[in-house]
């Protein structure tokens, strides 16, 4: 199992220096990653860009493992985070990780021209994501959008014929997806059965989300049934599971039970009250490993 760290980019944190500095922190004290959100708007607090911010962690580190969960992919053009991307996997050298996910309402419902309905939001994600990999490839891009995708958006199909644009990056940026294991509403399996189709690793939390308590091993293994159906993941594919262990506050399992359930990464979080300079001790101590 590797061991990383899960910051917000708003609030508290919402400054690209302070999360330039966790990261060289979360380096130099052995931790294997670090990860922030990708808020858009966080009610009235600051928020720091996660695309900025993960270029400038590219810059100031040279181990660590380091990526956004997640980016909304319909809130994006993927032309535009295709090139963020190729740019990313340059600085990082293998270390980049592209976190993505459909995304909820309330990431698109302040801005005009957004997609609004979670199928709307599924088929964005879809287009993009294949639309990416080829973008990504290096190769001549010929892609048609499904008719199914075009009829839930309300569009004539989409068709693409384009030289390549970007230099494909020199090890593949993994892609992992966020899915939802619900605690109030009707459980909706798509993310899970998307990212076993089209992804290369897994990020399942509670919803709605509890930084004291973000994922129980019981949900972490109904995620994990979800996706697969009771069969192994392919080889290579992450199981991402978080928790809140180093504060004393912790309502979960370890990372140890996790990993007896597959997962390959365990990322700590933190309070939601917690600042940068209270959470830099925790971190300086090291990861928690067992």
């Amino acid at each position: 199992m590797r061991y990383g760290v899960y910051v917000p980019n708003n609030g508290s944190y919402g400054s690209v220096r302070d999360l330039v500095e966790l990261a060289e922190c979360t380096e130099a004290s052995g931790w294997d990653g670090f990860f922030t959100w990708d808020t858009l708007t966080a009610g009235g607090t600051p928020v720091a860009d996660a695309q900025i911010t993960l270029a400038a962690i590219a810059a100031s580190t040279d181990v660590v493992t380091f990526g956004a969960l997640v980016t909304p992919l319909g809130r994006r053009r993927p032309w535009k985070l295709a090139r963020e991307i190729a740019a990313l996997a340059e600085l990082a050298r293998g270390r980049f990780v592209m976190g993505c996910s459909t995304g909820s309402g309330h990431d698109f419902a302040p801005f005009p021209g957004e997609v609004q309905t979670a199928a709307e939001r599924a088929a964005r994600f879809v287009d993009a994501m294949e639309m990416i990999r080829q973008f990504l490839s290096g190769s001549p891009i010929e892609w048609t959008q499904s008719e199914r995708s075009a009829g839930v958006l309300g569009e004539d199909p989409t068709v693409l014929s384009l030289k390549p644009f970007l230099p494909a990056p020199v090890e593949p940026v993994p892609f992992w997806g966020g899915a939802s294991v619900q605690r109030r509403f009707e459980q909706k399996l798509g993310p899970f059965k998307r990212a076993a189709k089209m992804l290369d690793g897994l990020f399942p939390v509670g919803d709605p989300w509890d930084s004291r308590q973000p994922i129980t091993l019981e949900e972490f293994a109904r995620a994990v049934d979800y996706t697969f159906e009771g069969s192994p993941p392919p080889e290579g594919f992450d199981l991402v599971a978080c928790g809140c262990t180093l504060t004393g506050q912790a309502e979960t399992s370890g990372p140890g039970g996790f990993a007896n359930e597959g997962a390959t990464w365990w990322l700590e979080v933190f309070p939601n009250d917690a600042t940068p300079a209270q959470i830099r001790p925790l971190i300086e101590a090291g990861p928690p490993r067992e």
